[in-house]
């Protein structure tokens, strides 16, 4: 017990002694700092006192050149110059004395050389910091070119994605119109119906349900008219399901991608400004590690998907993405998602 209290003492002895240490190095490199300042100033007035003493100088040499007396207020002058110019220096000197004394002591040159450091880096980083925001000013201005210039696809697109619903409402139809297949299954082979519901339980491929069909309608004689028509009945109605349910997936799917931040367009823009986020994090990094202190977490990924926001509600009139199409619409659902990528 007594050598851990001991021990513990002896700790506290040490960061007692590392505490005073650095109080007095921070004490002395601000002294000395003071000591700068004082001669920066004691230096600014020397060079006036010794500005004062030429231009009294100046004046008794035009004087004696011309023969003339020199006055006395000019001699007092010259005398009373000469004294502050000499106090100034022997100040200087003293100053210089005391700098040259704080800076041999430990630790104070390294101090003064690590705040200047600092100092210097904090004013880089606040360099490449406004330089870089320039820079994601012009970079969401060419995106939002780049994202306006999808327009026309996009109309396209849902042009497109009209002709799909027209047709499956014209499939749809079709099948509804279609008559039953349930007589004729009775005119045919009942191995028809066990394969038709597979089919339709999507067991088995329409292809593969079509083709033992018309297997087994090419396989009856010529006065097997009445079985080949029920056999006709059965894969015309089949047809217009298939048909229909094909049309209603195409539809579907072109729906949920072009209705959507999954549309190819968006895909291609969400791309380009991910590349360009992830180039501004490695920036953010730099500025970071530059200045010694951390900056926004993402700040710049986000300020980059503020601006292309910006740039595009200006170019509509200051209407928000949201108050737009179904294209600005979904590009603010996108831009919402990677905002802080």
């Amino acid at each position: 017990m007594g050598e851990r209290n001991e021990s513990e003492a002896l700790r506290r002895e040490l960061e007692e002694f590392q505490a005073a240490q650095k109080k007095n190095v921070d004490d002395s490199a601000k002294e000395l700092e003071g000591t700068y300042s004082e001669g920066k100033k004691n230096a600014e007035h020397l060079g006036d006192a010794k500005k004062t003493v030429k231009q009294y100088k100046d004046a008794v040499a035009a004087a004696e050149k011309a023969n003339l007396p020199v006055a006395d207020l000019v001699r007092g002058g010259l005398d009373k110059a000469q004294r502050l110019q000499e106090g100034f220096e022997g100040a200087e000197q003293k100053l210089m004395t005391k700098a040259k004394s704080k800076m041999t002591e430990p630790g104070v040159s390294g101090k003064l050389y690590g705040d200047a450091k600092s100092e210097m880096n904090t004013a880089e980083a606040g360099k490449t910091e406004t330089k870089t925001l320039e820079q994601i000013k012009l970079t969401a201005s060419k995106l939002a070119a780049r994202i306006e210039a999808l327009i026309p696809t996009y109309e396209k697109a849902i042009a497109e994605l009209d002709r799909k619903l027209t047709l499956r409402n014209q499939k749809t139809q079709d099948s509804q119109n279609m008559k039953s297949p349930h007589n004729a299954f009775k005119e045919v082979d009942p191995e028809v119906k066990k394969v038709y519901d597979q089919y339709q339980n999507s067991r088995v491929p329409f292809k593969e349900f079509k083709y033992k069909l018309e297997q087994l309608r090419s396989d009856l004689g010529v006065f097997s008219g009445k079985k080949k028509a029920a056999y006709n009945t059965i894969i015309e109605y089949a047809q217009a399901i298939e048909d229909a349910r094909i049309a209603e997936k195409d539809f579907q799917d072109s729906y949920n991608t072009i209705r959507s931040p999954k549309w190819e367009g968006f895909k291609q823009i969400e791309g380009e400004i991910k590349n360009e986020q992830e180039k501004l994090k490695q920036e953010e990094a730099k500025i970071t590690k530059m200045a010694g202190i951390p900056t926004t977490q993402h700040r710049f990924s986000s300020e980059l998907v503020y601006e292309i926001e910006k740039q595009l509600t200006k170019n509509t009139g200051g209407r928000t993405m949201r108050d737009q199409s179904t294209f600005h619409y979904n590009l603010h659902e996108l831009l919402n998602s990677i905002r802080y990528k």
